[in-house]
């Protein structure tokens, strides 16, 4: 699931600063080591600002065989989208 957060930030991010509708990103990386393995490298952040990535297509790499070596596995825990009356909820 990482990697595809990672994928999906980043083409959001491309296709945010390419304009000027994007006002915010979340960014899970800056609280933590930023830094992946499979798709790299993350978005650097200066002064509250994620910087766009330099390179062709979306600016990072992605090694498919170390993907492979780490299926993605079902959490045991799924959100439950139905509250008892019927009605949808938010996670």
């Amino acid at each position: 699931m990482r990697v595809l957060l990672t994928l999906s930030l980043v083409a959001a991010m491309g296709a945010g600063t390419a304009g000027i509708t994007a006002v915010w990103f979340e960014a899970p990386w800056v609280n933590g080591d930023g830094q992946g393995d499979v798709v790299k490298p993350y978005p650097t952040v200066e002064e509250g600002f994620a910087l766009p990535l330099e390179g062709p297509g979306l600016g990072v790499t992605f090694d498919e065989l170390l993907a492979k070596a780490k299926p993605f596995r079902k959490p045991g825990l799924q959100p439950r989208l139905n509250a008892p009356d019927g009605s949808v909820r938010d996670f």
